[in-house]
């Protein structure tokens, strides 16, 4: 009802309903637009420093005194841990108010016990107004099954099934529960004789987890006076090993068929395995094996949101072709990385790697924005606001003359940002080139300051500096550009095709350099894997037609010419009729993609790490003793055994029945009582707390090549449960890494 509306003019009304449980976590108050409209400010102040306006960089004496250098910040950003249950958030829209006030706001509310919050807002002519209130949602009966957050296969988990009566009829109740995709139940009925008002029955079943995938669990209950409540609930059943990707490439003769060997997902897990066929001139880029490395979760910094998703905004057509993703799921997961990448961004413009509170970053600052430029161009939602401060700051930088050494690649790639969205002149490019050329330490710098002249329209100026790379990469150790070698070279590679002013034998010759590179390397980053498949990008535009001959469903052979390579998945089951109708040989690349069967044994390649329990007085715990509700210490140590400045990656995978609590380090944490015991430990730049696992970045020093970490875990839920290794990785060098053997934890019934 609203009342108050001026007389002969509509008025309008939002409704929303939330879990009041997940407001009050967040301490969420109600939309209150009378405050928001109305209320007092305080008013804002604003320095700004025109100086660097007044006098043209280029003229600027560059010998003059460096400033000192500020103090490094550091920043742990911590967030809260992801919800498994539904959380009912439901929104109505603007609903035009009916005769005499009233207007009907209809609420789906999905599966959900508990409290929800109403908000409502309206407005008319000139009036404000909102209300609130509260509406609990329960059945009379309530049904419940206390499931752990997920599973691995070969999982045990002891599920309570809890009855509790109150305000349904006293009397018999029949529970039926059924199990079916990745989980089955050793029995699924339970009879209750009498169940009265006020009263509660629980009956454990045991839940096992037969294979990778989503569980699925359907409670059916009748009762007296024919009441029958029905829940359902999903569970996860995440892998226990590590993501396996190989490939293999040959060579298709002419008038040769493709062919698939027999072992082609031997040692994986069948539900998990995927197979996909890349063909035609190109080198051997292994396109589909990284599109598939790039799927795969990781840590929500900044550089690897942008990383992952960047590739498909120019090969998201090949990822659906492959099957690594729908084209629904590659434009929402673009999306949300666009979103996410956003949250990184500072007050002052510029992007920081882990918090909008960090410190900022120049190169990631750089980054993003060439992500979030390239996002807006294919059609994407990137908010102008945001955007365009972004480019303000990066041009407002370069009013600053002094360029320190360890921030000149940094220059480079805010030129080439700024160069791709028309917002500098040529001159202030030319002018870092003539000053800057011999002095960057990377060719992807230089090949950025390039593809920058070719972007203002200076083309032979920029196909004269792409024939003066050099092919090295000096960098020091406090250089942070987040790349390699290879990155690189891939980057060079794909600045080349982007350009235009390189000739496609050269080019060519460029990505037969790079295929050999990455063919020597034996694991990859997700920035050597972003650049890589931009370089396949660039040869994908530039590549000649082939002549293939597919068979249709008749038998026959359907011969095309000038056709590009081919990216498909297929079924090893039924190989595709592809043949080779031209008179060239063809790559034929097939990647493979699963879950091993096994889980991999420890390893040590450059790097330690070990995992230790304890209990909370500092004692060795048993872990194939734990009891419900245990508080165990975890310990996470590692050393490297190169003593260089490093960023790394801990990541923990949690036994299923397990949550975590807290986690503790230098200069913060949560308090986890007296761990007095615990001695020195390594503060970390980001913690993440998931439901599966325990992630931390931090930074590894020639002064400290050690690290030790601790957090709290709770055992839940009863049952026999798999312990994935803990890893360790340098993000950089992502061929040191170490991992510690699989396990299994047991939690004794009560």
């Amino acid at each position: 009802m609203v009342e108050g509306a001026p007389e002969g003019q509509p008025a309008y009304v939002t409704v929303a309903a939330v879990d009041d449980a997940v407001l009050q976590l967040t301490d969420q108050h109600s939309p209150n637009p009378i405050d928001h409209y109305l209320g007092k400010r305080r008013l804002g102040v604003e320095l700004r420093d025109s100086f660097g306006r007044l006098i043209d960089p280029a003229v600027l004496d560059a010998t003059r005194t460096r400033p000192g250098a500020a103090p490094r910040l550091r920043q742990v950003g911590v967030t809260v841990p992801q919800k498994s249950e539904r959380v009912v958030s439901l929104f109505s829209g603007v609903l035009t108010v009916g005769p005499e006030g009233k207007v009907a706001v209809p609420l789906d509310v999905p599966d959900f016990q508990g409290r929800l919050r109403l908000m409502a807002v309206a407005w008319s002519g000139d009036k404000l107004g909102r209300s609130e209130s509260s509406m609990l949602v329960a059945d009379p009966v309530l049904a419940d099954l206390g499931l752990p957050r997920f599973l691995a296969p070969g999982d045990r988990a002891v599920v309570p099934v809890t009855l509790d009566n109150v305000a349904g009829p006293a009397g018999a109740y029949t529970i039926s529960l059924i199990a079916s995709g990745a989980v089955s139940l050793s029995e699924g009925s339970i009879a209750v004789p009498e169940l009265g008002r006020g009263k509660r029955a629980t009956a454990g079943r045991v839940l096992t987890a037969n294979g990778v995938g989503t569980g699925h669990l359907a409670l059916d209950v009748t009762g007296p006076d024919g009441l029958r409540i029905t829940r359902q609930w999903e569970i996860p059943v995440r892998p226990a090993s590590p993501l396996v990707t190989r490939r293999t490439a040959s060579m298709l003769a002419p008038e040769r068929s493709v062919e698939l060997p027999a072992d082609l997902l031997n040692g994986l897990r069948p539900e998990t395995a995927t197979a996909a066929l890349s063909l035609g001139n190109l080198p051997d880029l292994d396109i589909p094996g990284l599109l598939t490395a790039l799927e795969r979760g990781g840590p929500g910094g900044l550089e690897m949101t942008a990383s992952r998703a960047l590739p498909l905004l120019s090969l998201g057509d090949v990822a659906v072709a492959l099957g690594v993703a729908s084209d629904e799921r590659v434009k929402a997961r673009v999306q949300r990385s666009v979103d996410r990448v956003l949250t990184f961004q500072r007050t002052d413009g510029a992007f920081a790697a882990w918090s909008p509170k960090g410190e900022a970053d120049s190169w990631l600052t750089a980054y993003a924005l060439d992500f979030l430029g390239r996002a807006k161009a294919a059609g994407y939602r990137v908010p102008e606001g945001p955007y365009r401060k972004g480019l303000d700051g990066l041009r407002g930088a370069l009013d600053n003359a002094w360029v320190e050494a360890d921030e000149q690649p940094a220059r480079a790639y805010a030129l080439y940002v700024l160069a791709r969205a028309k917002m500098i002149d040529a001159g202030a490019v030319r002018y870092f080139q003539e000053t800057f050329w011999d002095k960057l330490q990377t060719d992807f710098a230089r090949a950025q300051v390039a593809t920058a002249i070719a972007a203002l329209g200076d083309k032979d100026r920029a196909a004269e500096a792409f024939g003066r790379l050099s092919g090295a990469r000096v960098v020091s150790a406090s250089l942070r550009d987040y790349g390699s070698s290879l990155r690189d070279e891939a980057g060079v590679v794909a600045l080349m095709g982007e350009s235009g002013v390189v000739e496609r034998e050269r080019l060519t010759q460029a990505t037969e350099r790079l295929s050999k590179t990455y063919a020597a390397v034996r694991t990859t980053g997700v920035q050597e894997q972003a650049w890589l498949l931009q370089a396949a990008k660039a040869l994908i535009d530039r590549a000649p037609g082939m002549k293939i001959a597919q068979k249709d469903q008749q038998g026959a052979d359907q011969v095309a010419e000038g056709v590009k390579p081919l990216f498909q998945r297929i079924d090893p089951a039924a190989p595709p009729a592809i043949r080779n109708a031209g008179g060239e040989p063809l790559r034929q690349i097939l990647s493979v993609s699963g879950i091993a069967d096994a889980a991999p044994g420890a390893e040590e390649q450059g790097m330690t790490v070990t995992r230790s329990l304890f209990d909370m007085t500092g004692r060795p715990a048993d872990p194939g003793a734990v009891r419900p509700n245990d508080r165990l210490v975890v310990i996470l140590e590692g050393s490297a055994s190169d003593p260089v400045d490093r960023q790394v990656l801990v990541s923990d995978p949690l036994p299923a029945g397990f949550e975590i609590e807290a986690a503790r380090f230098a200069g913060g944490g949560a308090p986890l009582g007296d761990l007095s015991w615990l001695g020195e430990l390594t503060a970390p730049r980001a913690v993440d707390y998931r439901d599966d696992r325990f992630v931390a970045a931090l930074d590894m020093t020639k002064q400290a090549p050690r690290f030790r970490l601790v957090y709290l875990v709770r055992a839940v839920t009863p049952g026999d449960y798999a312990q994935p290794g803990a890893t360790v990785e340098d993000l950089y060098r992502p061929h040191q890494s170490a991992r510690t053997a699989a396990s299994r934890l047991r939690v004794l019934p009560e």
